[in-house]
């Protein structure tokens, strides 16, 4: 009597969700059981495979013929996401009953995540003057479209008023008044995140101008 598989999944201890960059490794497991009413006595064979990134193709894992099989004796490159969208790793398992022509494949993804990344910014706004940052997605900065950005209040040199904190914003602006006499200072230090994925804090360094104290014309 043939048997029939049933299709379980593929189990693992590693997790499914990267941020920026992951070494493929974790052992992935599965076991095949025959159907009610076939050869309970049956044997199974079994095909390991993966996909990169960006391809729909499976490689075949050589040896890898067990129930379980540990990706880490595979030595992949670590998979680093540079991009703003998610990539993907797939693992794939076949199963099949000894002499029997039925299989079944069951493929589990691994997600890795883009890791936002901003360089040190800097801007320069007149005393009252609502002004905001921008941070387009151009190297060699990483900018997710789910992006958002906390900081807390910055650091003054100088007299300056109107500085305010931000939390999970969606871009940066702000308002200040310079009320010195000469140029302020103001370093904010902020925090970008996208989804799951916080990415390094980045400092954005404010001049604010000084206004303009004495304008009357004066005549001899």
């Amino acid at each position: 009597v043939r048997s029939e598989v049933i299709d379980y999944n593929i189990t693992t201890t590693e997790s499914l969700t990267h941020c920026e960059n992951w070494t493929p490794k974790g052992v992935f497991s599965s076991a095949g059981t025959p159907r009610n009413g076939y050869d309970t006595n049956s044997t199974f064979t079994y095909e390991w495979s993966y996909s990169l990134p960006g391809t729909s193709t499976f490689t075949i894992i050589a040896g890898a013929t067990g129930q379980s099989y540990d990706l880490a004796t595979l030595n992949l490159p670590a998979i680093v996401n540079s991009t703003t969208s998610v990539q993907t790793f797939r693992i794939k398992r076949t199963i099949r009953p000894t002499g029997s022509c039925q299989s079944v494949e069951h493929i589990i993804s691994v997600t890795i995540n883009p890791q936002p990344k901003i360089a040190a910014k800097m801007a320069t706004s007149c005393s009252g003057t609502q002004f905001s940052v921008p941070f387009p997605n151009t190297s060699p900065d990483i900018v997710p479209s789910s992006i958002r950005y906390t900081w807390s209040l910055p650091t003054i040199t100088g007299s300056v008023t109107g500085a305010t904190v931000g939390n999970n914003a969606t871009g940066f602006t702000q308002t200040l008044t310079n009320t010195g006499a000469a140029d302020a200072t103001v370093v904010y230090t902020v925090t970008p995140t996208a989804g799951s994925c916080t990415g390094p804090s980045f400092t954005i360094t404010v001049t604010v101008k000084a206004p303009i104290v004495n304008n009357s014309i004066t005549s001899t």
